[in-house]
C-alpha cells in the first residue's frame, strides 16, 4: 500500500510542477509562516486521504484530488501548492539526523559522504553506493537555499517531522 500511495502521491505532484521550476537556482516559492502551515495542512489532508491517493488512476483525477487537498489546505491555486510541497520535500534532504536540525541540503549530502567513507561497518558496496547516491544529488541540485527558509523549517521541525508518521 505505501508504494502504491508513493506513487499515486508523485503522479499528483508531477502534474502540478514543471519542469522549468525543477531546473532554477532561485526557489520556485517564497516560503513563509503562512506557506508551512498551509504545507502542513496540505500533508495531513494527504494522510487522512491516502486510500482516494492509492486509487488515483489518472492524471486528470490525480489534479482533481490534489486541487481539493490544495484549497482545502489554504493554498490560492494548485500550482502555488504543487511548489510549496516540491520545495518544503526538497528541504527535507537536508535534515541532519545527528544535529536532529535541517541544514542546507549541500553541506548535509556532504556530510553523508563523509559519514560514508569513514564508516568502517559499511561494506565497500554500501560505502559506494551511498557515496554515488549524494554525489549525484551534489551534480544535479543547482537551487540557491536561503538560510530564512532552513531556520523556518528548523522553527516548524517538531510538526514537519510528526506529520510523516
Amino acid at each position: 500500500m505505501r508504494i502504491r500511495s508513493f506513487a499515486a502521491l508523485t503522479l499528483c505532484l508531477a502534474v502540478l510542477t514543471t519542469p522549468a521550476a525543477a531546473q532554477t537556482t532561485e526557489p520556485p516559492v517564497k516560503l513563509d509562516a503562512p506557506a508551512m502551515e498551509h504545507y502542513i495542512a496540505a500533508i495531513r489532508a494527504m494522510n487522512a486521504r491516502k486510500a482516494e491517493f492509492a486509487a488515483v488512476g489518472t492524471e486528470e483525477k490525480a489534479k482533481t484530488l490534489m486541487g481539493e487537498v490544495c484549497a482545502g489546505a489554504g493554498f490560492p491555486d494548485a500550482d502555488q501548492c504543487g511548489s510549496t510541497i516540491a520545495y518544503v520535500g526538497t528541504l527535507f534532504s537536508g535534515f541532519d539526523v545527528k544535529q536532529r536540525a535541517f541544514i542546507d541540503p549541500v553541506d548535509a549530502a556532504r556530510n553523508r559522504i563523509a559519514m560514508a567513507e569513514n564508516d568502517k561497518r559499511l561494506s565497500p558496496q554500501a560505502k559506494a553506493a551511498q557515496v554515488a547516491q549524494n554525489r549525484a544529488f551534489l551534480d544535479q541540485f543547482t537551487l540557491k537555499v536561503p538560510t530564512a527558509d532552513i531556520a523556518l523549517m528548523n522553527t516548524y521541525r517538531d510538526q514537519l517531522l510528526s506529520i510523516g508518521r
